[in-house]
């Protein structure tokens, strides 16, 4: 199982350098608010950073068998840069809503339709994207507590686990990453 958290997103820029700064929660909140962009594109570094570690995994020389991507473009985006379609042919590409961090008050955290996400990406199968529309996804940030993306990542690991596939890919958000690996339950 490989985990790989998105490149940079439109929103992630000054927040993420107030961050490393020592910054408080509540103006990385705010930066990430001024830079909101619904359903966050790469920047320009972010694409450069997906094609270095697609450059990394050449070198690795490991194919994937299966990829996996929270429903967010940013996710799927990089998951496209890093794991080539021309080199990870044979693998089946699923995108999973479970797979998002806390989903509210930002719009970079809603998705797009269900219908759009397709039509964007055609070679990716979004079964487990069970809306057309957006239902995680709040105007208050306080509505999803942390135990319910835990949760969510909980699920998305138990589907995971039932899949035959042996080398698997997930591209998905620091956040989300965080929470699984910390979480004592």
């Amino acid at each position: 199982l490989v985990l790989v958290r998105h490149g940079q997103a439109q929103h992630n820029p000054r927040a993420e350098a107030a961050r490393s700064q020592g910054c408080s929660h509540e103006e990385f909140i705010n930066l990430m608010r001024a830079d909101d962009a619904f359903d966050a594109d790469l920047t320009s570094i972010g694409i450069e950073q997906a094609e270095k570690t697609r450059e990394d995994f050449a070198r690795m020389n490991m194919t994937m068998d299966l990829i996996v991507a929270s429903s967010l473009t940013r996710a799927i985006d990089t998951a496209n840069i890093v794991f080539p379609q021309h080199l990870h042919a044979q693998a089946e590409r699923c995108s999973l809503d479970d797979l998002r961090e806390i989903s509210g008050l930002l719009l970079n955290a809603k998705r797009r339709s269900r219908r759009e996400l397709m039509d964007r990406n055609p070679t990716w199968n979004f079964e487990q994207v069970k809306t057309e529309e957006d239902e995680l996804w709040t105007e208050e940030l306080g509505e999803q507590p942390v135990e319910s993306c835990v949760e969510r990542g909980y699920q998305a690991l138990l589907w995971l686990l039932q899949r035959e596939e042996k080398k698997i890919a997930v591209v998905a958000h620091g956040g989300i990453f965080s929470f699984l690996l910390s979480s004592p339950s």
